[in-house]
């Protein structure tokens, strides 16, 4: 670095980059206004020099006071070594263990036994002062597809759950859904079911805040997918969605559906009461909410407490703003009843899921439901109110100009702290994958460039900056969490990559994703089959690019320059490259599906995701990026009941076009 200066110095010390260089290849230089708001938002106020020189010397006096290194990659079932500084007192903390596994003093250095699994503990004190090592003690990779199925090469359908249709649902795509097109795909030989996140969408928030990728908490799950039609079970007759009425099939009409769902959830939750407490189903949920961490009271507690005050922690009264205070437990003692109706949506909803997934497996589906895993939470709701410390809450994620627009695309999301999460041992990114991982057999993760650096907006203005992550313990982490679950793990590398950073994320064992719109071969084409990575899922695109009619038709061109994004002379320009790719591919949409997944089931790549809006030929996508109210995003419905799929000629299709290239469904982690 030229620029010696204190402030270049501090940024540098707590990871923000010096500069970066953008899809033109241009550098783009961190300036020092965007340095002090980066910094801000974790915590250091630097107005001046004078106040970044006493910040840096401060941590770095922290830092010579330090008896042992903050945190140690460890192998499994390897005994190792940790350097002291000085004498000190020790005790090892096995993960999940309360007392002490193994205690002692040591001179220089302690000697571990080999450790499991695990983020483990290692507490040492000395001269009065204690600290912490965390030991995080991961396999080399997460799992592959040969070691969770035994497979070489799969392919699977990938769709927006709120879209689906059904004879049954209200409306809305449900968990029972989910589970129905699993089994209908699996029957056809897809071996998974990629869906949008299920995460948490708040309930103070909904339905004005549609997008599953702005969730108010990734531990937790969105009752909104609830099958209300499979709710007797728990409480005896209610409400069948069919009387719910189901709207227009074009669009999701969220707000049309709300309220008629809360009032059929809290009239099936008033008679799951009028069940005696040792009716069989009470029993269940009691031993439900026994065996949940505190994050699920939590979490509901926030639910109760934002119908109340709104849906940004950061608005409500002071003393409701801390989870641990006085007057939060207050209300959750005298708000019982509601704290506990969240509770046991929660319930339901990983029941509903856990079925799903069941469904899925039983069909003969190798993998089942592959979920995906939001880069971020809103910054005023559950995940940040229950934990703070373990958030940035005066910026928010953010992408700088990509092949999707000229301008910095605000994703309105809380970055989660590096510094916050190592102080933890990275348990609060345990706890957000395990909520995620328990249900699927594959998860992806959202952009997994994060894992290496985060695009962060300062909430004053600043021009925003790159901020360096942990990328070694997250992808630790990560690779013990998968291999507990027994998922396979995809990190979307789709972007502005650093160099060098794809091949990282192959090494820790994660799939990348190789989308055909956007590679190009020698000629300019498509690739060739072979040039796509192996440990990759291959897809044409995904809900953020144009489908293959769309894409062929140019209608995403026809939605930007109707929006002003985009001129006619590029629009043009764009049509031409496109009529070029077209070549080869046939006349018709029906023929440009059929030969695009062709080529795909031919690749090397290990999974081949297809789109069931392909499958129906639909012209229109999912979500168009950079606009908000311009296009109607995550609403679309899909164009086959979930009844039907399986009859569809086109995926019949498209699974012998697979079948053909060897792509199979049985192996040793899925039925014959």
């Amino acid at each position: 670095m030229t620029d010696a200066s204190a402030l270049c110095r501090l940024a540098d010390r707590m990871g923000v980059l010096p500069a970066y260089h953008d899809f033109g290849g241009a550098e783009r230089v961190t300036s020092d206004a965007t340095r002090r708001a980066l910094l801000s938002a974790m915590g250091y106020s630097v107005d001046n020099e004078r106040d970044a020189e006493a910040t840096l010397a401060e941590l770095e006096a922290a830092d010579r006071g330090r008896i042992a290194p903050p945190e140690r990659i460890l192998a499994p079932g390897v005994a190792s070594r940790i350097d002291l500084r000085r004498p000190a007192e020790w005790a090892l903390h096995l993960e999940g263990e309360a007392a002490a596994t193994e205690t002692g003093s040591a001179t220089d250095g302690v000697d571990l036994p080999p450790l499991p699994m695990g983020v483990h503990r290692l507490a040492v004190t000395a001269e009065g002062r204690d600290e912490t090592v965390w030991l995080i003690t991961a396999p080399r990779q997460a799992p592959s597809l040969k070691d969770l199925t035994g497979l070489q090469r799969v392919w699977g359908v990938t769709a927006a759950l709120y879209g689906f249709r059904s004879r049954r649902n209200a409306g809305l795509g449900d968990y029972h859904d989910l589970g129905d097109m699993a089994a209908a795909l699996g029957r056809h030989g897809a071996a998974f079911l990629g869906v949008n996140p299920v995460h948490a969408i708040g309930a103070a928030a909904a339905p004005s805040l549609v997008s599953p990728y702005s969730p108010t908490h990734r531990g937790f799950l969105s009752p909104w997918h609830i099958a209300l039609d499979g709710l007797q079970r728990y409480c005896g007759e209610v409400l069948p969605s069919q009387q719910l009425g189901r709207p227009g099939d074009g669009l999701v009409d969220y707000e049309g559906i709300g309220g008629a769902r809360e009032r059929a959830l809290r009239a099936a939750y008033a008679a799951f009461l009028e069940q005696a407490e040792s009716h069989p189903v009470r029993l269940v949920f009691a031993a439900f909410a026994a065996s949940s961490d505190r994050d699920l009271q939590d979490f509901a507690t926030y639910e109760a407490l934002s119908l109340r005050h709104g849906p940004d922690w950061r608005r409500w009264p002071a003393a409701l703003r801390d989870r641990k205070s006085d007057t939060v437990q207050a209300f959750a003692r005298e708000a019982a009843d509601e704290v506990a109706f969240h509770a046991w949506l929660q319930w339901i909803a990983a029941e509903q899921l856990s079925g799903a997934q069941d469904a899925a497996r039983r069909s003969g589906m190798a993998i089942g439901l592959y979920l995906d895993f939001a880069v971020g939470a809103v910054p005023g709701g559950a995940e940040t109110w229950s934990d703070p410390e373990g958030h940035i809450l005066g910026a928010t994620l953010a992408a700088p100009p990509d092949a999707f627009g000229d301008d910095v695309q605000g994703w309105g999301l809380a970055p989660l702290s590096p510094h916050g999460m190592a102080k933890q041992g990275y348990r609060n990114v345990a706890r957000l994958l395990r909520g995620s991982m328990r249900y699927a057999g594959a998860i992806r993760i959202d952009h997994a460039l994060g894992l290496g650096r985060c695009f962060w907006a300062p909430d004053d203005g600043s021009p925003g900056g790159y901020v360096r992550y942990p990328t070694d313990a997250l992808l630790a982490v990560i690779a013990i969490e998968a291999a507990r679950a027994g998922v396979l793990v995809v990190g979307e590398d789709l972007g502005l990559v650093p160099a060098g950073f794809r091949e990282r994320l192959a090494d820790a064992g994660l799939y990348g994703v190789d989308v055909l719109q956007f590679e190009r071969g020698g000629d300019g084409g498509f690739p060739r089959p072979e040039d796509l990575r192996a440990r990759s899922v291959a897809s044409f695109g995904t809900h953020d690019t144009p489908t293959v009619a769309g894409f062929f038709s140019g209608r995403d061109l026809d939605w930007r320059v109707a929006l002003g994004q985009l001129d006619a002379a590029r629009r043009e320009q764009a049509m031409a490259e496109r009529h070029a790719l077209r070549e080869g591919c046939g006349e018709t949409p029906s023929d440009w599906a059929s030969r695009i997944h062709e080529r795909l089931a031919s690749s090397r790549s290990e999974l081949v995701a297809v789109q069931l809006d392909d499958v129906t030929g639909e012209v229109e996508q999912q979500n168009l990026p950079g606009t908000v109210d311009g296009h109607p995003n995550w609403r679309r419905r899909a164009g086959v009941t979930v009844e039907d799929v399986g009859e569809s000629g086109e995926i019949g299709r498209i699974a012998k076009h697979m079948r053909n290239a060897g792509r199979t469904t049985t192996g040793n982690g899925a039925p014959s």
